[in-house]
């Protein structure tokens, strides 16, 4: 039997501040609970929006939150998505406690 272990990480989103509410939306349909505060919504251009950097904390099963983060990127790759303690190679949870990058 596996161990599933919850844990708390912090995920980074940089891009168009439309679709972080997608982000979060796809990490909770993962069973994964979300602490976030949504962007203030700025205007560089008329009509065009400006990125904006949005940090969630977010509560769960590691396998959760990779398996919600890779569905954002094959969707919206022109944002970034930064979790603390990923690991190209895998998705196993990082050793020990707290995830550092």
């Amino acid at each position: 039997m596996t161990e599933t272990r919850i844990t708390e990480t912090r995920i980074t989103y940089v891009g168009n501040p439309a679709f972080v509410g997608r982000l979060v939306r796809m990490l909770e349909d993962e069973g994964v609970e979300v602490r976030w505060q949504p962007p203030e919504e700025r205007r560089a251009v008329r009509g065009m929006a400006e990125g904006v950097v949005v940090d969630l904390v977010a509560s769960g099963v590691w396998t959760s939150f990779m398996a919600a983060v890779r569905k954002f990127r094959g969707q919206f790759g022109q944002s970034k998505v930064d979790v603390e303690g990923e690991d190209d190679e895998d998705d196993e949870e990082p050793g020990g406690g707290r995830h550092r990058a």
